[in-house]
């Protein structure tokens, strides 16, 4: 250790001088100590581990991304945990914002609650992990987070005291990503709108040509008369779509999902297959339209699809089609609604589409097909 200036008298024993040499502050560890109290306003790399322990936010940093950011509104957090707030202040850690919807009192579970997100998460790993546990943190002990949905929410029917109760009905709707954690729901829409092409109409052997006059002459069409069920018009081009839109009445439609590459993902089956014309209080939306089934429409046929969780899990749709009249496999029933690449064939493929569609556990991807003609 360097010798420090001697404050002590000239009649000063050897033994008093050693001491206060011994106990003197020497500069470098006076500048050591200085740094360290220094440390929580500097925050440098390898210390942020010890700040986290110290300030008791150790429990949440295997799960928030950035540990300047826990340190900067974890104390805050501390003082709200047990409340709501905690968990928006928990979320917007991840870059999450949700609404709270606690279960009703008169629930068997009443002390549940679920989070209505504003937006899908990127990917359900590590996403989905960090929303439970920064959630499930935040609230007090006695809350359960249940349920986290986006886009896609079918609740439960109450039943209680009916025959129906705690059937399938009774639940809602979701997937669970392991044993005992919260249900995710989420949707995602996609929408097509095609016109359809001769090559197709060739293909289903429904194709008529474009009237060269305003009126279509019986010569023209080329369908038997026990078929022409449609009411006769002067316009050309109303009967002309008339005549081949009525032609899908009989058929069955799946929706082809199809991965970068071009193999096959799976097969949907249309859940919708109808005429159908615009309607304010219709059933189905496109393009921010509602249309209604409609069997007397002669300008377009509505086609749409829900994929089911799970269904093509963990792959990514880079192309939708229609397949009209496929041929199922032997021993696949005509109820299944999601079908292996093996268990199509044949059939018209019609109205392909590059898509982006992520078939991850938790989303059900609704596809939506409008053919003009």
């Amino acid at each position: 250790m360097t010798d420090v200036a001697t404050l002590l008298p000239d009649n000063a024993t050897p033994v008093m001088l050693a001491l206060e040499q011994v106990v003197a502050e020497e500069p470098r560890v006076a500048s050591g100590v200085d740094a360290i109290t220094n440390i929580p306003g500097t925050r440098p790399p390898a210390f942020l581990d010890a700040l986290l322990w110290e300030y008791g936010l150790t429990v949440l940093a295997a799960f928030v991304p950035s540990k300047y950011t826990l340190l900067d509104e974890g104390r805050p957090w501390e003082i709200e945990r047990g409340t709501f707030a905690a968990v928006a202040r928990g979320l917007g850690w991840l870059g999450v914002t949700a609404t709270v919807d606690e279960a009703p009192v008169r629930r068997n579970w009443w002390n549940s609650f679920q989070l209505l997100l504003s937006a899908l998460p990127p990917a359900d790993d590590p996403d989905l992990p960090r929303i439970e546990n920064v959630t499930s943190l935040s609230v007090m002990l006695q809350s359960d987070f249940r349920r986290g949905v986006f886009a896609y929410d079918a609740g439960p029917m109450e039943l209680d005291y009916a025959r129906l109760d705690q059937a399938m009905l009774d639940v809602e709707s979701g997937i669970r990503l392991r044993a005992g954690g919260p249900l995710w729901s989420f949707g995602a829409t996609t929408e097509i709108d095609h016109l359809l092409t001769e090559a197709e109409g060739t293909a289903l052997g429904i194709w008529v040509d474009p009237p060269e006059t305003t009126s279509l002459r019986w010569i023209d069409i080329n369908e038997p008369w026990t078929d022409a069920t449609f009411p006769w018009v002067s316009s050309a081009t109303t009967a002309r779509q008339t005549l081949m839109a009525q032609s899908f009445a009989d058929r069955t439609a799946y929706f082809k999902l199809a991965a970068a590459d071009g193999s096959v993902i799976g097969y949907r089956r249309a859940r919708v297959l109808a005429r159908a014309s615009a309607d304010p209080a219709g059933a189905f939306t496109f393009g921010g339209l509602k249309y209604v089934r409609n069997e007397a429409s002669p300008s377009l046929v509505y086609f749409e699809a829900l994929t089911g969780f799970g269904d093509g899990a963990g792959k990514q749709a880079a192309t939708v089609s229609l397949v009209i009249d496929p041929t199922r496999a032997a021993g696949v029933p005509p109820g299944r609604d999601w079908l292996a690449p093996a268990d199509l064939s044949a059939g018209v493929e019609i109205a392909a589409t590059a898509a982006a569609l992520d078939l991850r556990p938790t989303i059900r991807q609704q596809i939506k097909i409008r053919l003009r003609f």
